[in-house]
């Protein structure tokens, strides 16, 4: 009877132990809990997608956080395009150059590359004719080897060729049929002042608006349809 009777005591101080552990294990994971809601609270959501945060710039003259670039082109940019691999930032420079830039696929971060002008930019790569005064809209074929600009004083679509290196070799250009003649292969009556220049995502067709409420439609290589 005893042995029996201690052996029932000994189990009853065991399973109240038990329950004591349990209990307090409870309220511990309940703290935990709360704790890991207060710090989800507090830290900082991250960032969405899309959102604007300022890295970095470049400019014609040295202008803090702005590094320069040399030459003193970009006196006013007024269309910017990115490569479709990502490498390169081009610019439609206000006065009469495209201005190049290496992009790096670390951070975004670009490094002058080169010029491509028709006037007077020094150190550009010089055309022989002035068919690109005033560049006004650039765009990037889908695959990326070709680059189009329009030049709204010379009233032109000019097309590039973009190198391995991003720089830019001049293949041809349209322009409009008045005064003065640039020698472009492709004229037309309806290219006065372009504005806008986008190609199609098969890469088959360029399309520019221009005054006269006109949108022009010509093929890659700066052919006329319709």
């Amino acid at each position: 009877m005893t042995s029996r009777t201690t052996l029932g005591v000994v189990g009853s101080l065991r399973g109240g132990r038990s329950a004591t552990t349990i209990a307090r294990m409870r309220r511990l994971g309940q703290t935990l809990v709360l704790l890991a809601g207060m710090l989800a609270l507090a830290a900082p959501a991250p960032a969405a997608t899309g959102d604007l945060t300022f890295k970095d710039c470049v400019a014609k003259s040295v202008a803090a956080p702005c590094s320069v670039v040399p030459n003193a082109v970009l006196e006013g940019g007024r269309d910017v395009a990115v490569s479709p691999n990502g490498q390169f930032v081009y610019v439609a420079d206000s006065d009469d150059s495209l201005v190049g830039f290496k992009r790096s696929a670390v951070d975004g971060a670009v490094s002058y590359l080169g010029c491509v002008d028709s006037v007077d930019d020094v150190g550009c790569t010089r055309l022989a004719k002035n068919i690109l005064q005033a560049p006004r809209s650039i765009a990037f074929s889908p695959d990326g080897s070709s680059l189009y600009a329009v030049a709204e004083t010379s009233d032109t679509v000019v097309r590039f060729t973009v190198g391995a290196d991003g720089t830019l070799a001049l293949v041809g250009c349209a322009e409009d049929d008045d005064l003065p003649d640039w020698g472009c292969a492709t004229e037309v009556a309806s290219l006065d002042l372009p504005k806008r220049v986008v190609v199609s995502p098969d890469g088959n067709a360029v399309y520019v608006t221009s005054d006269g409420a006109t949108l022009n439609h010509f093929t890659s290589g700066l052919v006329p349809v319709g």
